[in-house]
């Protein structure tokens, strides 16, 4: 299948949407995201609801789930807030080196 396939390269796979929902409660979303395992490679995803009020938050926020940054924080303007807004564009210096370095281990330096 070479949907299958697409998802095997070391990539982020961001992905738009409507009606997002969590699958552990119902409930609607802006957007998922996050890393799970495909064989024996991470496969880094975001999932997010395109027609969402604040989209370019969104997409940022999931693309850092996507980079293995999988709690939420509770810093006022931080980015990874569980309820991101339109104010909430701050990421710490441990936030971005955590990034770095999943960047490193796990993301080709040319995905296509």
């Amino acid at each position: 299948n070479e949907f299958v396939e697409t998802m095997r390269k070391r990539c982020v796979h961001l992905f738009f949407a409507h009606d997002v929902e969590d699958a552990m409660d119902n409930t609607p979303e802006e957007g998922v995201g996050g890393v799970f395992s495909f064989g024996n490679r991470n496969v880094s995803y975001g999932i997010v609801d395109a027609g969402g009020a604040i989209l370019a938050q969104t997409i940022a926020h999931e693309i850092v789930h996507s980079l293995n940054m999988l709690k939420h924080s509770t810093k006022p303007r931080n980015l990874m807030r569980a309820e991101v807004g339109p104010d909430d564009t701050l990421l710490t210096p441990d936030q971005c080196n955590e990034m770095r370095t999943y960047l490193e281990d796990n993301i080709a330096p040319a995905c296509p």
